[in-house]
């Protein structure tokens, strides 16, 4: 049970952590200021924020050795409902098209890292 609670909580932590901390530097390198925001950057986000869940995934499918796909799920949930709460909080001026992305995206991101770790682990005679 604990370790599946870390591995939640280091799934969580290392995707919002690449996130941010990308996000920060190519805003910072693009000159971008905030919304509007280019396609092409746009685009870019959307790449690197999968990639992030696929990592997200392995990081937790990695850490709980057990139940993998349905921690890196729940960790994809948790993620849709924090982007959800953001979206509440301060209405965002990205585009629609962008938000319906990452969602349709996030859940399966995690769970296709949570895949990988089991292809990866050796098969038990």
């Amino acid at each position: 049970m604990i370790r599946n609670c870390l591995a939640v909580i280091a799934g969580l932590i290392s995707t919002i952590l690449l996130s941010g901390i990308t996000t920060t530097l190519i805003n910072n390198f693009s000159g971008s200021s905030g919304p509007p925001y280019p396609v092409s950057e746009m685009l870019i986000s959307v790449i690197y924020n999968t990639i992030f869940s696929v990592v997200g995934g392995y990081i937790t499918a990695w850490i709980a050795g057990q139940k993998e796909v349905a921690l890196a799920s729940a960790v994809g949930i948790i993620m849709l409902v924090l982007s959800f709460g953001g979206e509440l909080i301060a209405v965002s001026p990205l585009p629609l098209w962008y938000k319906v992305v990452t969602f349709l995206i996030t859940v399966p991101a995690f769970v296709a890292g949570a895949k990988f770790r089991q292809q990866q682990r050796p098969a038990l005679v």
